[in-house]
């Protein structure tokens, strides 16, 4: 529960420094994005695909598909946890509305709503945590280094396309990722007893 208020407090406070102003730093950085995927559009066609991976969908896809798996081998807890932590992507939506952030003028994407945090980074993180919660007690320390590095090179990817087409400011991106795993910490924090109290049944038949 530490972990999740720490997170989610870095979240309120970095969603309280960027209402105020866009950094320089930040500035910069989007005008520069701009100025490249404008003289190379190749390159912006290969971050449009590549920042596909972050669509709402694909995090309804992979909450909901290891939603179900979970509750057919009565796996309670994570199957709850689950489903709960699925939900960041859409509280992003809220919180964009109601911080009102603008977008960098530049972008190379068609993307009209507000800024922060990047709903793309969010659903990217949400999935990787999510599907990191289904098979990380069935997978041994070599599979549990390439499911980590897997979900950390995805959302990194994402991160990066969505800055390299100027669709956000760096802070967006950050805030996507604290949001994500805010949530699932806080999700995982309120089930963990419903862990510990129901054995799954993939643990019982391995006993």
């Amino acid at each position: 529960m530490l972990g999740a208020a720490a997170t989610l407090g870095g979240l309120a406070a970095l969603a309280g420094a960027v209402t105020r102003r866009v950094h320089p730093a930040e500035a910069r950085l989007a005008e520069t994005a701009h100025r490249f995927g404008t003289a190379n559009p190749g390159w912006v066609s290969g971050m449009r695909t590549l920042t596909r991976a972050g669509d709402h969908w694909v995090g309804l896809i992979c909450g909901g598909g290891t939603a179900i798996a979970l509750l057919c081998t009565r796996d309670w807890g994570r199957a709850t946890a689950v489903g709960l932590a699925t939900a960041a992507p859409n509280v992003a939506i809220v919180l964009r509305r109601v911080i009102e952030r603008e977008r960098p003028a530049g972008r190379l994407v068609d993307s009209t709503d507000n800024s922060f945090p990047s709903g793309h980074v969010t659903t990217a993180t949400s999935s990787a945590l999510v599907l990191g919660v289904a098979l990380w007690p069935h997978l041994g320390t070599n599979g549990r280094r390439a499911l980590v590095a897997t979900g950390a090179t995805t959302v990194a990817v994402v991160g990066v396309s969505r800055l390299s087409l100027a669709a956000h400011w760096p802070t967006d991106v950050l805030g996507g990722v604290l949001l994500a795993s805010g949530s699932a910490l806080l999700a995982g924090a309120a089930t963990h007893p419903w862990w510990r109290a129901l054995t799954p049944a993939t643990e019982k038949a391995n006993a």
